[in-house]
Formats: structure tokens, C-alpha cells, sequence
């Protein structure tokens, strides 16, 4: 098992951003277990070409 930790630091310079990041903020629960769930497709699609390319 491996495992992999990501740090965002986002500084918004408009009203536009404020507002996406604020909503972002709002959905962290949500937008954290996407990208998790992503990381962990990705992983075990490169996984699995590793072990096929293998033999």
C-alpha cells in the first residue's frame, strides 16, 4: 500500500474566485472524497497495466 498527500493553497485575487473557493469550502466533504475516489481509479488502473505489462 502506498500512500500519497496533496497540499492546495489557493489565494483568490477576484470576487469570482472568493465566490468558487468559498464554495469549495462549503462542499470540502464532497470535493475530498471525489478526489480520493479518482486517486484510487487512477492508481489501480496504473496498477494494473504495471502487472500486465509484466507478463
Amino acid at each position: 500500500m502506498s500512500r500519497v498527500s496533496a497540499t492546495l493553497e489557493l489565494k483568490p485575487t477576484t470576487l469570482s474566485a472568493r465566490l468558487v473557493i468559498q464554495s469549495l469550502k462549503l462542499a470540502r466533504g464532497r470535493v475530498l472524497q471525489r478526489t480520493t475516489g479518482y486517486l484510487v481509479r487512477r492508481g489501480n488502473e496504473f496498477e494494473a497495466e504495471y502487472r500486465a505489462s509484466l507478463g
